[in-house]
């Protein structure tokens, strides 16, 4: 602890400044380093950040169309789409479901289904459709660590079954799909998301 000499122009200081307290004892006074709270994080609180962080990780795989998408429930409001998806998908895993990743916006489309029959591989099948749609896919796993991770599994396919290789065997996947009338960059309208839910053999 430091003791002070004045400037005759100054006689005294009390109370902080910065990360020092400045006090007086006996006459004297004193300067001291602000004492530091210990942070205490609450297993809410790490939860909550965990389920932020989960949405949040999944927007950012989205494209620019399917973002888009979630703009007709944010009309009217001063929401963003973010607001909007972060609010539904929160929701979604705090209640042990999965994620939506777009709001559809015109576009009916076929369901999709998934089985893992080959090791280290996912198919996906739809019925063929005429025009084709085209479809983008994005994979979801959970660490051994418990963190929600994504990948992006294909952007504008088209063929009525598709094989996902190169996938570890025993992870639980669930792929997220979006059909489009034209390739996402260019898509005039998109599916709302479907989830299908798969252990890779």
């Amino acid at each position: 602890m430091a003791k002070i000499e004045f400037d005759p122009a100054i006689r005294s200081i009390s109370k902080g400044l910065g990360n020092f307290v400045y006090s007086s004892s006996r006459g004297q006074s004193l300067i001291r380093k602000r004492p530091v709270k210990a942070a205490y994080v609450t297993p809410g609180q790490v939860r909550h950040r965990a389920v932020f962080g989960a949405a949040a990780r999944l927007w950012g795989m989205l494209p620019d169309a399917v973002k888009d998408s979630w703009g007709k429930l944010s009309a009217g409001t001063d929401l963003t789409e973010f607001n909007i998806f972060m609010a539904f998908n929160m929701g979604c895993i705090k209640a042990g479901k999965p994620m939506i990743a777009s709001q559809g916006t015109g576009l009916d489309a076929p369901e999709i289904s998934a089985a893992s029959e080959n090791a280290g591989e996912i198919t996906l099948s739809c019925p063929a459709q005429n025009p084709p749609l085209y479809l983008s896919l994005v994979l979801q796993t959970v660490s051994e660590k418990g963190r929600i991770e994504f990948a992006a599994a294909g952007t504008d396919l088209t063929d009525s079954q598709i094989t996902l290789s190169g996938l570890a065997s025993g992870t639980e996947v669930t792929v997220y799909a979006v059909f489009s009338d034209k390739p996402m960059a260019h898509a005039g309208k998109i599916s709302e998301s479907q989830s299908v839910m798969v252990k890779v053999k």
